[in-house]
């Protein structure tokens, strides 16, 4: 494996002790955020080790779908979860009124 996506799925990992920490504390809005970081950063190092690099967000999730997840090499369910959770991710982060609930931050 190679460093990078060992450092990816590190950061994952990291990520999702965050997330559960956050929520307990109330902080669903980060919670949310950080949510969808630990499913990008796992994504992002699945590309990675296969030689598929990107810079932006939207062209890794295309990526994502077209080499994993249409070929069948990915179930179609996390592709989903990670849509929706970009989605949540975006009302957490730019959507003053919007307010988080505890089952929606993982």
């Amino acid at each position: 494996m190679k460093d990078k996506t060992i450092a990816l799925l590190g950061k994952a990992k990291q990520n999702l002790e965050a997330v559960k920490i956050l929520r307990d504390r109330g902080f669903y809005h980060v919670a949310i955020t950080r949510s969808y970081y630990v499913m990008f950063y796992v994504m992002d190092a699945i590309l990675q080790e296969n030689n598929l690099l990107f810079t932006s967000h939207e062209e890794r999730i295309e990526a994502f779908e077209k080499h994993f997840v249409l070929t069948n090499h990915v179930q179609k369910y996390f592709q989903e979860y990670l849509l929706e959770s970009l989605s949540y991710r975006y009302q957490a982060d730019y959507e003053p009124l919007w307010q988080a609930e505890k089952n929606s931050s993982g």
